[in-house]
């Protein structure tokens, strides 16, 4: 299976639409966050760095990454959802990506992927 990459919400090697008869794998391989909160405060109450984590949903599943603890800069590679079919997703996959807060979860970025 040859590996193509999406960027935003564009797939494959000409930003095509894709296949219908295909199947996908959706890896969360690494993610960055601001220095702050676009309010310009610190992630966490104490002054730390943020603990990020990506969720997928996708067909009524949602996985979740691990949480990276007090970093700006998460490594996770992580397969999220596996043999996706092309046509399920032309549907949509959402994608939460947030600070894990013991409170309340601080949003980085809410994205409905609409592969169309």
């Amino acid at each position: 299976m040859a590996a193509l990459a999406c960027m935003a919400i564009s797939c494959g090697s000409d930003g095509g639409a894709v296949p219908a008869d295909s199947s996908w794998d959706i890896v969360a391989v690494s993610g960055t966050v601001a220095m702050q909160t676009t309010a310009g405060a610190a992630w966490d109450a104490l002054g730390g760095a943020p603990d990020p984590v990506l969720c997928a949903t996708f067909n009524a599943a949602r996985t979740c990454t691990p949480v990276a603890s007090d970093t700006f800069t998460a490594s996770w590679n992580r397969t999220l959802v596996t043999g996706a079919g092309g046509a399920a997703l032309m549907q949509g996959v959402l994608f939460d990506y947030y600070d894990e807060d013991l409170a309340v979860p601080d949003p980085f970025l809410q994205l409905h992927g609409d592969l169309l």
